[in-house]
């Protein structure tokens, strides 16, 4: 068997070379072949020569190209790559790598969220808007690092020490951006939550629960108290919080996107977290569901990965233009010195009035 696998890894056989299909051929009719030195037991072999046959015939998927920031139907390809609908692994990665700022004499913008916020991984099909956001500043006046990572809600990314590795490196005249919501829904008694939900609401009360590592127990907040503590410790340490609300899902209804439920909870208490704090406030679900609602399904579809939840390249694009457009529209906005030449082109769907920036003095 060990002779047949590193006969399967050849490159010559990935190349799937006429010679060796017809020796796979042989394989699966017969289980013999003109080299018995490397031939596997006669069934394995007829096993591994049919699944060399079917990928040989397999059609390979291009590169992705560049794209704009709204690609408004050339994204066609992505429904093939759909992943299973409004999966949430819980990412697990190394907390001793994490991303740093490359430039530690100049202000950082750090983000903390969820999936929908995450850098894409290599060859990823769901992508973030943090993979995008950076493209959006200039590297000569700031850093921008995502610490966003899949899985987590308000609740788990302070419980793991994720947020404390942020305030350890939070100066005076950083930024911090803070999104959540997704998995601080559900019941958080419930052990299919993975010990991720918040009490629903944004008083003090607290409850008894399971941790994320489902073994032991801790005290748990509601999700409006998550908030307020974010923009509390940015705060402290000198740094400007912005509170974001969570990204819509691809509910339709009537040609509008569904957001009544988010609109009386998780949108409500963020922004009344930011309100609490003087931290600054940008809706990002109202900008996008817009956005969306302006587009229409159809051009809408390609901007997501899965059902309704996690965007595609396109999507990550789009939501990263459309948290800039927030930012712009704030009054004051001590973010835009640090704007690229990009921040002043974006989709025309994703352009929005100017508000008061709330929590500003």
């Amino acid at each position: 068997m060990t002779e047949a696998k590193a006969w399967l890894k050849n490159d010559r056989m990935r190349r799937a070379h006429p010679l060796h299909l017809r020796t796979a051929a042989r394989w699966v009719t017969t289980g013999r072949s003109a080299r018995p030195s490397t031939l596997p037991h006669p069934p394995v072999a007829r096993f591994l020569a049919l699944v060399l046959l079917l990928a040989a015939f397999a059609p390979v998927q291009a590169a992705e190209p560049t794209q704009p920031l709204l690609d408004s139907g050339g994204a066609a390809g992505v429904a093939a790559l759909r992943a299973a609908e409004d999966e949430r692994p819980v990412v697990k990665d190394d907390p001793t790598t994490v991303a740093r700022a490359l430039r530690p004499d100049l202000p950082t913008l750090y983000i903390a969220g969820d999936s929908t916020a995450e850098p894409a991984k290599e060859k990823a099909t769901l992508r973030g808007w943090g993979t995008d956001i950076g493209t959006f500043f200039d590297p000569e006046k700031i850093n921008v690092v995502c610490r966003a990572i899949g899985g987590r809600s308000a609740r788990t990314f302070i419980t793991e020490g994720r947020w404390d590795r942020i305030l350890a490196a939070l100066k005076p005249g950083d930024f911090v951006l803070v999104q959540f919501g997704h998995n601080d829904a559900g019941d958080y008694r419930d052990p299919k939550a993975k010990g991720r939900p918040s009490i629903h609401g944004e008083g003090d009360e607290t409850a008894e629960a399971v941790r994320s590592d489902l073994q032991t127990m801790e005290t748990i907040h509601t999700f409006g108290w998550y908030l307020r503590k974010y923009a509390n410790d940015a705060k402290a340490r000198g740094a400007i919080p912005i509170l974001l609300s969570k990204i819509p899902h691809q509910d339709w209804q009537d040609g509008r996107i569904v957001r009544q439920d988010d609109q009386e909870t998780f949108i409500r208490w963020t922004r009344n977290a930011a309100a609490a704090t003087g931290a600054l406030f940008v809706d990002a679900n109202e900008i996008i569901s817009l956005g969306y609602e302006r587009l229409g399904p159809q051009q809408v579809e390609p901007l997501f990965a899965d059902r309704r939840t996690h965007t595609s390249a396109a999507g990550a694009r789009y939501n990263a233009a459309a948290i800039i457009a927030g930012f712009k529209g704030l009054r004051p906005n001590p973010l835009a010195p640090y704007f690229s030449s990009r921040a002043g082109d974006l989709p025309a769907s994703l352009q929005v009035p100017s508000v008061p920036a709330v929590g500003s003095d």
